[in-house]
């Protein structure tokens, strides 16, 4: 009887720890990685219309379709009849954990990087006559440039990314030291418009300007007759790797200028224009709800919208998809889209009601921009414009242009590339496609032709991860 008395009470005591634990997984509010094994076409659509985006993040693993969720975005799933395994409970912990391992080694990596990359430095050409073809960005040999790590590019304290105020800090060090190639931080809206700010949490902030720097020979001034081109980053606040290529890119450019003619032709005669964080709210959030790294905030914060009131790191589907909120093909569907406020790609009340997209918006206006690369990162992949909003969509006539761009970008990373219905799903209300623009659209109770100024607008999808292992950020950033 002793025996069977104690076996019931192991069986009883195991039977407690798995209904704890299942409730626990279920309940958890902590944003996790999941698994849905195998998904067929019909899932991935179903995914897609609950309101979580296939656009940016999403990783098949030996088939299996991984994705880093929040709370609300996991209750999506449940309430579709979508199953899942949860591969990481708690991504906050997880993240905390790997990255306070990988920063230190990372950066002394990132050091011997740039020491040897600095005894290359002296005997590699770069020249647009003996390495590039007619796209400047396409490299003609058998093998890929092994383009040099640029001396003063570090990673931040943010799981390897930078926080708000160390970006800052970067383009002011920029300035300093090249005072005759950057300009000074600048407030990219022509009418003093701010951000929402924060209100919520001990941590607020009143509503900030949107920040852009000019690289050019004369960068103090715009010069008319030169042609504009504009880079952005962070316009999803969780995509660091989105605000890393561009740091790079810009050290790049600044180091190598008096010694690559390619590059002194491009920055004499072009002006580029670089908005590193255009979504400076959702960014400054993840610092408080995951200030070692990881946050999953995506939108901007939009009062009101979506929030907990609380600075746990599962408050992170606060506000509106700025990359939802564009006046062409806004509203389409419900696909591309989401009306409901806790979904990431919530579109927010009205086409253009943000601050941080009527800031785009005013950029755009008040300059002659011909090429846009507005960097996200999760996907591997580049994505066009003509059009992401629908699928029955007309051309834009310059389908053969994206075409070219994006193959020569793409020889060695191997990214899918092409309009969003076409590399996954629609997405409409995107800045691409109202950069781009075209006959008028009539959608959301409004009618738009985008910006008017036929930008050619793409977006590379750096990476597969929001938050990728910091000892990959270098190689990352160096990409389209």
């Amino acid at each position: 009887m002793k025996k069977i008395t104690s076996l019931k009470v192991v069986i009883l005591l195991l039977f407690n720890l798995f209904i704890n634990y299942s409730f626990s997984q279920t309940t958890n509010e902590s944003a996790k990685r999941v698994a849905i094994p195998n998904p067929s076409i019909l899932t991935l659509q179903n995914i897609q219309k609950a309101g979580i985006d296939l656009s940016c993040g999403p990783k098949f693993v030996n088939n299996n379709l991984h994705l880093e969720l929040s709370y609300e975005e996991l209750l999506l799933l449940d309430n579709n009849g979508i199953s899942y395994n949860v591969l990481i409970n708690d991504l906050t912990t997880y993240y905390k954990e790997k990255f306070a391992n990988e920063l230190p080694l990372a950066k002394a990596a990132l050091k011997q990087e740039q020491q040897i990359a600095a005894l290359k430095k002296a005997s590699k050409t770069l020249s647009k006559k003996s390495s590039l073809i007619d796209n400047p960005a396409q490299h003609d040999e058998c093998s890929e440039i092994d383009w040099a790590v640029p001396s003063n590019f570090k990673l931040g304290s943010m799981g390897g990314g930078f926080t708000l105020s160390e970006a800052y800090a970067e383009l002011d060090l920029m300035r300093t030291l090249y005072p005759n190639l950057i300009s000074v931080r600048t407030d990219a809206s022509t009418t003093n418009r701010k951000t929402h700010g924060n209100s919520t949490g001990s941590t607020t902030w009143a509503g900030q300007p949107v920040y852009y720097v000019r690289i050019s020979d004369n960068p103090d001034i715009d010069e008319p007759n030169e042609p504009e081109t504009l880079i952005t980053g962070a316009m999803h606040a969780r995509e660091i790797v989105s605000v890393m290529n561009t740091f790079y890119f810009m050290w790049y450019i600044l180091e190598n200028y008096s010694t690559d003619p390619f590059i002194k032709n491009m920055v004499d005669n072009h002006e580029i224009y670089l908005i590193p964080i255009s979504n400076p709210d959702g960014y400054r959030w993840n610092e408080v709800i995951a200030p070692g790294g990881g946050g999953l905030q995506r939108k901007n914060l939009r009062p009101g919208v979506a929030d907990n009131g609380t600075t746990n790191s599962s408050n992170n589907v606060r506000g509106v998809d700025l990359n939802r909120n564009f006046n062409y093909y806004w509203g389409w569907d419900n696909s591309g889209s989401s009306p409901t406020t806790s979904s990431q790609t919530y579109r927010g009340p009205s086409a253009g009601s943000e601050p941080e997209t009527k800031i785009v918006q005013e950029f755009i206006a008040s300059h002659d921009i011909k090429v846009a690369v507005n960097h996200h990162g999760g996907l591997n992949s580049i994505i066009t414009s003509s059009y992401n909003g629908s699928v029955s969509a007309t051309d834009s006539g310059r389908e053969d242009e994206y075409a070219k761009i994006c193959h020569d970008l793409t020889q060695y990373n191997r990214y899918v590339y092409g309009s969003a219905p076409n590399t996954l799903y629609e997405a409409n209300g995107d800045v691409n496609d109202w950069m781009l623009g075209g006959p008028n659209v009539t959608s959301g109770g409004q009618t738009s032709s985008g910006s008017g100024k036929d930008v050619l607008a793409l977006t590379p999808e750096n990476g597969d991860d929001f938050w990728p292992a910091i000892s990959e950020i270098s190689d990352l950033s160096s990409e389209p």
